[in-house]
């Protein structure tokens, strides 16, 4: 009887993620339906309602001259009179800030060789916003939106994201896709993968009245809130963490699907396993390091809200729970084997039955224009590939930011 209870709590954990997937991938789909059938949200400032205050839209780029003008241009086209664009240019070694003032942005440098990575550049940024506000309180920006200097953005992307953020007072998050470079089958799963994770997920934990992630960019933030976030960070999954904290606080970012924003993923074989690294390593490493607190700190005050969005950015990636599944699966298959009740391996079945049909509804409803039917057969070798980067976890984690080469 002991030992059955003592394997109840494995079983739970290994069927709770395949479920928890199944079923954000089933609110994903209610809530998108919904949003076909209904008019189409207003794509300019002037055709729905007002926003008060200025916006102040801040780009980190280092050594961004080969795109950061595409950028630029659009984020302007988007801005009203009055708002602000800054660009910090963070340790860049080219042309990136002599480009952006060209394109109009309002551009401040910063050179600091020990301290790297976008969290400081965002830190820097935003302080620079901030200081100029105490001494011209008539400079200080109403609402804060975060972008990468690689991003593109879909029509209507900032007067629907800033509106949001001004209707519910909260971090609001869009949806931030990253495409396939190529057609290769490697590009096109890993497209899928980020789909999955930025846009049918946040989906799903929204039908579930729950709040989402921050994922890089496409933030938008009330200045006051922003003013005080912990933005200095060397983390590698900076976005993740300053999530996980102002839903700690409360404040727990919302998604709005509306807003899109769009980026390609590293098309050469250095760059994708960078980025791929960057995010995996992140994500592990909040999990295992701060997860627990978090979890328990939600609780004990009473955040219910927070406490589901921090227990779902704390499942581990797509593959890697599925690996786990899988190797808990077969031990408890064992164990059966040796007079455990069957019923036991049959609950562990069931969170691999919910991964899997998950995904192919993932697939069916929100990626069919990536991955065909018979691209799914090849899936067990790309989970197979992605095992030695959580090996490279254990024996020697990223944990100091690197650039992703695009080139």
């Amino acid at each position: 009887m002991i030992w059955t209870l003592l394997l109840i709590v494995p079983a739970l954990l290994l069927a709770l993620p395949g479920l928890a997937l199944l079923l954000q991938v089933l609110g994903a789909r209610r809530l998108a339906r919904a949003a076909a059938a209904a008019p189409a949200q207003p794509t300019t400032w002037a055709d729905g309602p007002a926003v008060d205050g200025t916006v102040a839209v801040l780009i980190p780029a280092h050594d961004e001259a080969a795109g950061i003008e595409r950028t630029l241009r659009q984020v302007r086209a988007q801005l009203r009179p009055g708002d602000r664009l800054l660009v910090v240019a963070d340790n860049c070694s080219d042309d990136t800030a002599a480009i952006a003032r060209a394109a109009g942005a309002e551009v401040t440098e910063r050179v600091d060789r020990e301290r790297r990575g976008k969290g400081w550049a965002l830190d820097h940024g935003r302080n620079v916003l901030r200081d100029e506000a105490r001494q011209a309180p008539d400079r200080a920006p109403a609402w804060l939106v975060i972008l990468d200097a690689d991003c593109t953005l879909q029509p209507g992307c900032l007067p629907r994201l800033v509106r949001r953020c001004a209707q519910l007072g909260l971090p609001v998050q869009a949806r931030y896709l990253l495409h396939a470079p190529d057609e290769r089958l490697k590009s096109r799963v890993s497209a899928f993968a980020v789909r999955l994770k930025n846009r049918v997920r946040p989906l799903g934990m929204q039908a579930l009245g729950l709040p989402c992630g921050l994922y890089g960019s496409g933030m938008a933030l009330p200045f006051a809130l922003a003013a005080q976030a912990p933005l200095a960070s060397g983390h590698i999954a900076e976005d993740m963490q300053l999530g996980l904290h102002l839903a700690q606080q409360g404040l727990a970012p919302q998604f709005c699907d509306e807003a899109v924003v769009d980026s390609v993923l590293a098309a050469n074989a250095e760059g994708a396993g960078t980025q791929r690294t960057r995010w995996e390593h992140g994500h592990l490493s909040l999990l295992l390091r701060e997860g627990p607190g978090m979890l328990w700190r939600a609780a004990t005050a009473g955040r219910w809200r927070a406490l589901g969005m921090i227990a779902d950015l704390l499942i581990p990636p797509l593959v890697l729970t599925l690996a786990l599944q899988l190797a808990g699966l077969a031990a408890l298959g064992l164990l059966t084997l040796a007079g455990a009740p069957a019923w036991i391996a049959g609950l562990a079945a069931v969170g691999v039955a919910g991964w899997v049909i998950a995904v192919l509804l993932a697939r069916q409803w929100f990626a069919a224009d990536l991955l065909g039917w018979r691209d799914l057969a090849y899936a067990p070798l790309y989970i197979a590939g992605k095992l030695p980067l959580y090996l490279r976890f254990l024996s020697g984690r990223r944990s100091g930011w690197i650039r992703t080469r695009r080139d």
